[in-house]
């Protein structure tokens, strides 16, 4: 910033940074870090600023919207989608409002419980109309319930921050699997019901 450069003058760096966790998807971290680079630009520039995790949670509350694509044609589902999606919401805004760990937990617990009796309704769906990626889908539902219950015994242990483990539970296993699994599966529920 000091340096007068001969053919451009005066030339400043502005950097947002962010630690890509491991639950975290690409595109989360990269809107995390432009977040930072869009507050180190505007607060004056010729800075650093760090991506922090109430960035994350931040992001991650603004993308829990029910759309109505996301309606696969049976009814238990799509009220299960949509009641994993609102207590996805609540522990978000929770987390953002400074409550207690314990309560944290509690709705972490509860929504694991969803979240693996919905997976197994799920599961139970796809089978009656053999569907032809049935065992692909329960694997994944397998590992994203293992990855989560992984990711909250280290928040237990203190190993890792909630806003990780809380990003990878909404972005990714509640919200994540609906656009990118879930989806693949909702042609062949509709037209069975038909």
């Amino acid at each position: 910033a000091n340096y007068v450069h001969p053919l451009v003058g005066k030339v400043t760096v502005s950097f947002g940074v962010g630690e890509k966790l491991d639950s975290e998807v690409f595109r989360h971290w990269y809107e995390r870090v432009d977040a930072a680079l869009y507050r180190a630009k505007s607060s004056g520039r010729n800075k650093v600023v760090v991506s922090s995790d109430q960035d994350q949670l931040i992001f991650v509350s603004k993308q829990l919207e029910w759309k109505s694509e996301w309606e696969s044609g049976n009814k238990k589902i799509d009220e299960q989608h949509f009641s994993l999606l609102q207590t996805g919401n609540n522990l978000v805004r929770l987390s953002l409002s400074g409550v207690k760990d314990e309560e944290i937990i509690q709705i972490l617990e509860s929504l694991l419980e969803d979240i693996s009796k919905h997976f197994t309704d799920e599961e139970q769906v796809l089978d009656n109309i053999n569907y032809l990626e049935y065992e692909e889908h329960a694997h994944i539902h397998k590992d994203l319930y293992l990855k989560a219950l992984s990711l909250k015994n280290a928040y237990q242990a203190g190993e890792i921050k909630p806003s990780a483990l809380i990003s990878f539970i909404v972005s990714d296993v509640v919200r994540g699997h609906i656009l990118h699994e879930d989806i693949k599966y909702f042609p062949f529920l509709k037209a069975v019901n038909k």
